[in-house]
């Protein structure tokens, strides 16, 4: 089989390019040359995370081969030959990388395998920049998947937040038919939800309660009332806090995330968290930006589907390059539409 050859400065020019690649690379036993990885970000170059989805893809396949697998390293060659039944699969960071940026390159793979898989990814944050926070994949990601006939389900054993990471996760993930995605509608809006979470160490702060009173006083003004609060403090290696918003329709959610960040008020963090949010649910997406480009390569591996966003990008429209290249579906992107065919 030939070569293909990947240009990683392409479109966002960051790291999922590379996971989508790797993981499409996996599944069609396609052979890949990825160049100029991560071009556009502040340090290119594979990092610890990529490094460890690598590793791990190395782990679930026999016969693999792979050059250029080394901190640093802008270009990669990627050989796989065929998914073993490793029931186990345990990825250790000794940084600050995201958990679920690992997570997300490594289970298209292992919904597709034959076997049942045990997961768990020790150190590393849950909960970071430029990455879907924890709750945000386990509440939207997973719902999405679920119905698309997915089985799985991801369990926090510890939170993680920069610069210390620290966290733990652990997902169990069944072999699974994937079925079309087709949300074309919301459907009737049943109840709204709001998750804080914070750091122990920021309990007498009250940044928690603090991010979602502020929230709740912007919901309440668009004449959104909560259906269902939760106020969690955990325990972390470094002071951080997540604020998760989510709309839940007949067909559908909407979500949007915030993670705190050093210097910045709880009350900006809930205030800027919620009305992200309503400029997502006035809009007429069916699905939220953050989860939109995600969920291309399990429409593609399932063969169809269908959903609207508020506009593309570049994420997605990324993504979307990358997984034509694999020729697994066609695409339609109209008028914010998008068909998989």
């Amino acid at each position: 089989m030939r070569l293909l050859t990947i240009d990683g400065s392409q479109g966002e020019g960051g790291g999922q390019i590379l996971r989508t690649a790797l993981a499409l690379s996996v599944l069609t036993k396609t052979p890949i040359k990825i160049f100029n990885i991560r071009a556009k970000r502040p340090n290119p170059g594979l990092a610890n995370q990529h490094l460890k989805v690598v590793e791990s893809f190395l782990k679930l396949t026999e016969n693999s081969k792979v050059f250029g697998a080394k901190i640093g390293s802008k270009t990669l060659e990627f050989y796989s030959e065929k998914i073993i039944s490793k029931e186990n699969v345990e990825i250790k960071v000794e940084t600050a990388a995201s958990q679920t940026l690992m997570l997300q390159g490594l289970l298209p793979v292992l919904l597709l395998k034959p076997t049942p898989t045990k997961l768990r990814i020790k150190g590393g944050a849950t909960d970071t920049f430029f990455s879907p926070t924890l709750y945000h994949t386990k509440e939207v990601l997973f719902y999405f998947l679920k119905k698309m006939g997915a089985k799985l389900e991801l369990k926090e054993i510890k939170s993680g937040f920069y610069p210390k990471g620290g966290g733990e996760i652990e997902v169990q993930v069944f072999p699974s038919k994937l079925k079309p995605l087709n949300i074309l509608s919301r459907g009737k809006l049943k109840k709204v939800r709001l998750i804080s979470k914070a750091s122990k160490d920021l309990v007498s702060r009250k940044v928690a309660e603090r991010q979602a009173i502020s929230a709740t006083q912007i919901l309440e003004k668009a004449n959104l009332k909560l259906s269902e609060k939760k106020i969690i403090y955990v325990n972390s290696l470094s002071p951080g806090s997540s604020l998760l918003i989510l709309a839940e329709f007949e067909n559908t959610i909407l979500a949007q995330d915030k993670l705190g960040e050093k210097g910045k008020k709880a009350e900006e963090v809930g205030k800027e968290c919620a009305k992200e949010f309503l400029q997502q649910l006035n809009s007429p997406a069916t699905v939220d930006k953050y989860v939109s480009d995600q969920l291309l390569i399990y429409l593609a591996l399932a063969k169809g589907g269908s959903f609207k966003i508020a506009k593309p990008t570049s994420h997605f429209l990324t993504n979307l390059k990358i997984i034509k290249e694999f020729n697994l579906a066609n695409f339609v992107l109209e008028d914010n539409v998008l068909t998989c065919l």
